[in-house]
């Protein structure tokens, strides 16, 4: 069990990446080779991030981490799947997202794997409603329920609906005055819903930069857009998503963070798109490893400029 109070000594931002998201792997191998304790190790996600963070987070072992992250690829024409995910839905959220409803997927994926949820993982949403980004801990919302937010992308997956807490109270509450019981109390009770309720999708719809407000040292997963042909076997769909990514690239590069807190750590393969999912696993398996090279090679740095402290236990 993970100590809930630790507090953490590195951040890892893991954003969205489809099959790109599987290098999360060789990210986590890395920090914990660096001499990183798994309770020491705090996690923000969307979308594949999310996904990989419930392994970081809940401290799987590296052989289930992975396992799980490459069958979850393989696994894509999995037609029982697909057919759990067409659960009814009300139009806006339908609308504001797609017919695919991956809460049943995630649900059965947590107890599928054993993973016990906890805070150690904060998930990023986008409210459509009222323009604005979200972070959920597993206390706020249950992560298959965040997550499947988080991949929600317009046209494909389906949104989520979610109330936001109350506003702390002010002491001025309309208890205290019954003349203003009536209209005014029903509007007062309208509004404050109204203004707590989130439809939340993927925050890729918009430049989302996890690199404000950072308090701890952080290692941010800038994913980069592959630039090559793929010179294996895919799938129509597959080699078309792959050919859009090349043709137009997540601009993830804008982000600028504070140099003494913010770790950029670059990572992809040039054959490796986000949803081109017939990447074969031979190629993952190499890409992981890069990555676990990548993230050593990067703590190092930043420990020899003092961006970082050297790990001691």
């Amino acid at each position: 069990m993970l100590q809930e109070s630790m507090q953490p000594k590195i951040k890892i931002v893991l954003l969205a990446g489809g099959a790109k998201a599987v290098g999360y792997v060789g990210v986590y191998e890395g920090v914990l080779e660096m001499g990183y304790k798994p309770e020491e190790v705090e996690v923000e996600g969307h979308s594949g991030g999310a996904i990989a963070g419930w392994f970081i987070a809940s401290a799987q072992p590296k052989e289930k981490f992975e396992k799980a992250m490459l069958e979850g690829i393989t696994n894509q024409f999995n037609l029982a799947n697909w057919l759990k995910s067409l659960t009814p839905g009300d139009p806006l959220s339908v609308f504001f997202g797609g017919p695919i409803d991956l809460r049943p997927l995630l649900a059965e994926t947590l107890e599928e794997w054993q993973i016990e949820p906890n805070d150690r993982l904060t998930v990023v949403a986008w409210d459509v409603l009222h323009h604005r980004f979200v972070k959920l801990k597993n206390s706020d919302l249950a992560w298959p329920r965040s997550t499947a937010a988080s991949c929600a992308l317009p046209g494909m997956m389906r949104s989520v609906w979610h109330l936001l807490p109350p506003k702390k109270d002010t002491g001025l509450g309309i208890s205290a005055y019954p003349l203003l019981w009536g209209p005014f109390a029903m509007w007062s009770a309208w509004s404050d819903y109204m203004s707590r309720l989130c439809l939340l999708v993927d925050p890729g719809v918009v430049r989302y930069d996890p690199t404000e407000n950072v308090d701890v040292p952080t290692i941010v997963c800038v994913l980069q857009a592959a630039t090559e042909e793929p010179d294996y076997p895919t799938f129509p769909w597959d080699l078309h998503n792959h050919h859009e990514e090349m043709r137009h690239p997540h601009p993830c590069t804008e982000m600028v963070g504070n140099p003494d807190k913010v770790i950029f750590l670059p990572l992809g393969h040039p054959q490796i798109s986000g949803l081109n999912l017939s990447v074969p696993e031979d190629l993952l398996r190499s890409y992981i490893e890069d990555c676990r090279l990548r993230t050593i090679a990067a703590i190092t740095k930043a420990q020899a400029e003092g961006r970082l402290r050297a790990t001691v236990h």
